[in-house]
């Protein structure tokens, strides 16, 4: 009996000391998870414990006992930046470098004699008159240089935007940056227009006084007023001129440029190839054989064209608009090392460095444009257009200072780059040219034409930020900065225009070129 009941006894002891283990055993679980999820609600995949996030963004700032926002260990930044730069210019001459044309429109000017017409005795007015030979005058071809000896690209402004998203944990981070712009615009415009010479008013001449966006009704001159040196090795400038006018308009006999014979709104001679060497034949127009004087009034079959009246004409035009347009834009990733200063007493842990390298994509656009309006040319332009595509690795190097609300921050940044420069040119040249139109050429016809090539440098990348940022709340700062770059071996548009008839094209030897860039930025920068 007594063994049973002690039997039973020892059962209920074991049952009873199970169920209080049991208990202790998930007492002691639940407890170690509810540790667990408590460190796991301040760790997440990337950082290290005890990195949390409250999402308070307009919280106040959080101020350690030296005055000076506590920085968070680790966490995710975001900054936005509004940039206006400026980019320099590269001043250069429109049209072939050092070049020049022959402006004297008459080939037979290199040599002229005259006679002179004097009294016998200087002393009696009355005395006979003598004709004594001239003196021989040597005058050499006259020349005329390009110009437009300062065109676009010139120093302005562009606006553009810079993105910066990164990720640190403890001392070493990352950083992505992405530049947009700026967008650097220069542009120009030469030459007169309409030209206010004295009678020609289309009022006036009797003519219509119709011509669009000419509220004086004034015409043009046929020569145009902006002059460019071309290359001209197959002689495609040699024309006929017609500037004299022999017949009688509006009771002035004998007006240069006084007519719209044509009725196109420049000023024209009379219809008729000018005799240059005085020998009674106008060029293809035919023999002046009776009156009125210089005026072709027969020309037969077989009669060649007076070949001694052509002359050189000057390539240019009545009005020229230059544009020049400069894009950069951008990208790098960056791996960022903090410098350890724990070292130094806590109240001068304020400032430190950054070491970071990566890689770097940098291009930039160079576009030029030249548009030319009437003169002896025509309606023309050349659009040319290089992108240097600039790639390779970057090392940087950045110093930041802390002064209470106030982050002090300058940054150096070398890239070390490979361009590769793509080059891109259209020509339209003489697009309303006709054979054989008196003031304009004579062999040159309406050209189209496009180019293309690739070249291959070195071009290293410098560039230094200096920013200053204020902190508004515990996550918010506004900052204002300062970026400078400077950009070598690289190719801009403008220098590398061939200034060749008929299609253009690039020069040759026009080496390389570089760029400085700078600017101010502001903008916000925020931490997550």
């Amino acid at each position: 009996m007594f063994r049973g009941a002690k039997a039973a006894s020892t059962r209920g002891s074991t049952n009873l000391m199970t169920a209080r283990n049991t208990n202790l055993l998930l007492a002691t679980t639940l407890l170690l998870l509810s540790a667990r999820t408590a460190t796991a609600q301040v760790e997440d995949g990337f950082c290290e414990p005890a990195c949390y996030s409250d999402a308070q963004y307009f919280a106040p700032v959080d101020f350690d006992y030296d005055c000076n926002p506590i920085r968070k260990d680790c966490g995710y930044t975001f900054s936005y930046d509004r940039i206006a730069w400026y980019g320099t210019g590269e001043r250069h001459p429109l049209g072939l470098q050092g070049g020049q044309a022959d402006g004297s429109f008459n080939p037979f000017r290199i040599f002229e004699t005259g006679q002179q017409v004097v009294p016998i005795d200087p002393a009696d007015p009355d005395s006979d008159l003598v004709l004594i030979p001239g003196t021989v005058v040597d005058i050499p071809t006259p020349f005329r240089p390009n110009g437009i000896m300062n065109a676009a690209p010139r120093a302005e402004m562009g606006y553009g935007h810079r993105y910066e998203l990164g990720y640190f944990s403890g001392d070493a981070g990352w950083l992505v940056g992405i530049l947009d712009g700026p967008d650097i615009l220069s542009a120009q415009d030469f030459g007169f227009g309409y030209t206010p010479q004295d009678n020609t008013n289309a009022g006036d001449l009797g003519l219509p006084s119709d011509i669009p966006n000419n509220p004086n009704n004034q015409l043009l001159s046929p020569f145009g007023s902006v002059h460019i040196v071309f290359e001209d090795p197959d002689d495609l400038m040699l024309g006929f001129i017609d500037v004299y006018d022999a017949l009688s308009f509006g009771n002035q006999p004998g007006n240069i440029l006084a007519a719209d014979t044509d009725g196109d709104g420049v000023l024209d001679g009379d219809g008729f190839a000018d005799d240059i060497d005085n020998d009674g034949v106008h060029g293809p127009d035919g023999f002046d054989s009776e009156e009125p004087g210089d005026v072709p009034d027969s020309v037969g079959p077989g009669v060649a064209p007076d070949f001694d009246d052509l002359v050189r004409l000057p390539t240019s035009w009545q009005s020229v608009q230059v544009r020049n347009r400069t894009q950069i834009d951008g990208i790098e990733i960056m791996r960022t090392h903090r410098l350890s200063n724990r070292h130094k007493m806590a109240k001068n842990q304020n400032s430190y460095m950054q070491l970071g390298y990566g890689v770097r994509y940098y291009q930039l656009d160079d576009k030029f444009r030249v548009d030319g309006q009437g003169g002896v040319m025509g309606d023309s332009f050349w659009d040319t257009s290089i992108v240097n595509n600039i790639v390779g690795p970057q090392v940087a190097l950045n110093y930041k200072v802390q002064k209470k609300r106030f982050l002090f921050d300058f940054n150096g940044r070398c890239l070390l780059g490979y361009n590769i420069q793509n080059m891109d040119q259209t020509v339209g040249m003489g697009e309303d040219l006709i054979y054989a139109q008196n003031n304009h050429p004579l062999n040159l016809h309406p050209t189209y034409a496009n180019h293309g090539k690739q070249e291959e440098d070195f071009s290293p990348v410098v560039e230094i930020r200096a920013n200053a940022s204020y902190q508004v709340t515990g996550a918010i700062a506004l900052r204002l900065g300062y970026t400078g770059t400077f950009v070598d071996n690289i190719r801009r548009a403008s220098q590398h225009v061939r200034y060749r008839l008929p299609d253009m094209g690039f020069r040759e030897g026009a080496g390389t070129q570089d760029i400085f860039i700078n600017g101010v930025n502001v903008g916000v920068e925020a931490v997550y």
